[in-house]
């Protein structure tokens, strides 16, 4: 007996290729399962099938590698997963220009194996996921912003964006910025999609600048007393003559450790993980140790992303354990301590307690001018408190407004951003 095909599934096999298919439990988005997943490996292709999701009045979710797609709010309703990894062509490469366009599927380990052919770099680390089997993509990064230690030196996602390609919700592309590094022309637009979480639109190419890869890499990691120590060691060295790519922290209540990442010539390099341990009183290695730019916690951990000014960095801390205490909730962070931004591991033993841990966080951090944004909720849990906190009224109807814009029918990606766009 041979099933019918429903209409709907046809017409993506016939775009698509016959690797479409209905969502199976897999495919799971939080508590939602796809109704369809399309695997698309071109701009056409994308183009299209948002077409024909637009003419169906399908909610769409764009998925990569799948390391950040549990990150920021749950997705209302999802028809439709389009599968990105197909997209993972690098399109153009200029190394005098220092430039590279490639397409949102491709992985960030694969573009820096075949950039360092060229002796260049693309400034952001990949995350690494709790689970194996996800890789940290081109998209996935824009989507949530996320640059990883290296930004310190280097920057941010969108400062390292020279313009990209994407896919409205109506399956019309529009390009902006440029692929040469002194013209910004349309600049804006890719900020504006830099963690918007594919709530306005799909990713399709993004082009970057680059910078050289650096001959010699050393990593300087201490254990400080106490959190002042350790706070004062981070401000010294990243304020220092060091050059300091990263200055990376891991405090779990107990231990504060600190590492230092550098990057130049073999002898500069030496020459500055000699003075910088000095200062941390650290010993220096060719490695990094676990922890650095790693996940911070298990599968069943809360975790939360924490920003604060530098200079409060050591009040945060404290303020992170005496919650944790008065809550009985274990916390690990790890994060930029020159920065001031870090995510924090959260085991609570009830669901109860991830609330009352994340709402007396947010009391504590509000007179020391910090913020903590929910990144990722354990399977099961369904948290009261909001995972963006407080939004200022002004600033949630100028998001709607964007919206609106971008995506008048608001189907991508439903649910998963700020007060739930």
């Amino acid at each position: 007996m041979v099933t019918a095909i429903p209409h709907e599934l046809s017409t993506l096999h016939d775009i698509c290729g016959p690797y479409a298919r209905p969502g199976e439990p897999r495919d799971r988005l939080g508590g939602v399962v796809p109704a369809y997943v399309a695997p698309v490996s071109s701009l056409p292709q994308l183009k299209a099938v948002m077409r024909f999701a637009a003419a169906q009045h399908w909610s769409v979710v764009p998925r990569g590698g799948g390391s950040k797609l549990e990150w920021s709010g749950p997705v209302r309703d999802c028809d439709l997963v389009v599968d990105m990894r197909g997209m993972d062509s690098i399109v153009e490469h200029a190394p005098d220009d220092m430039i590279v366009r490639v397409q949102a599927g491709a992985s960030l380990a694969r573009l820096a194996a075949t950039l360092s052919g060229a002796n260049q770099n693309l400034a952001l680390d990949a995350t690494f996921a709790d689970d194996p089997d996800c890789v940290s993509t081109v998209g996935g990064a824009i989507a949530t912003g996320h640059a990883g230690p290296r930004r310190l030196r280097y920057g941010t996602v969108s400062d390292l964006l020279l313009g990209m390609t994407v896919v409205r919700a109506d399956g019309v592309s529009a390009v902006s910025g440029s692929k040469v590094v002194k013209n910004v022309a349309g600049y804006d637009l890719a900020k504006l999609f830099t963690g918007a979480y594919g709530t306005l639109g799909i990713v399709a190419e993004a082009t970057f600048r680059l910078h050289p890869l650096a001959a010699a890499t050393a990593w300087v990691t201490s254990d400080l007393p106490d959190i002042d120590a350790g706070c004062e060691a981070a401000c010294a060295i990243a304020g220092g003559a060091w050059a300091p790519s990263a200055v990376e922290f891991r405090y779990d209540g107990d231990r504060f450790e600190l590492c230092t990442m550098l990057e130049g010539t073999p002898v500069g390099v030496a020459a500055r993980a000699d003075r910088v341990a000095r200062v941390g009183g650290g010993n220096c290695d060719s490695s990094a140790p676990a922890w650095f730019g790693a996940w911070p916690g298990d599968t069943g951990a809360l975790v939360v992303r924490v920003s604060c000014p530098p200079s409060r960095l050591a009040d945060v801390l404290r303020a992170v354990g005496t919650v944790g205490d008065d809550t009985e909730a274990r916390t690990v962070a790890t994060g930029a301590a020159a920065i001031g931004s870090f995510l924090l591991a959260v085991s609570s033993g009830t669901q109860r307690g991830h609330d009352l841990f994340l709402a007396g966080l947010r009391r504590a951090l509000e007179p020391l001018g910090a913020r903590a944004v929910v990144v990722r909720v354990p399977e099961g849990v369904v948290l009261e408190q909001p995972r963006w906190g407080a939004i200022q009224p002004a600033v949630l109807r100028l998001m709607r407004r964007v919206k609106d814009q971008f995506d008048p029918g608001h189907r991508l990606s439903p649910g998963r951003f700020v007060g739930g766009i």
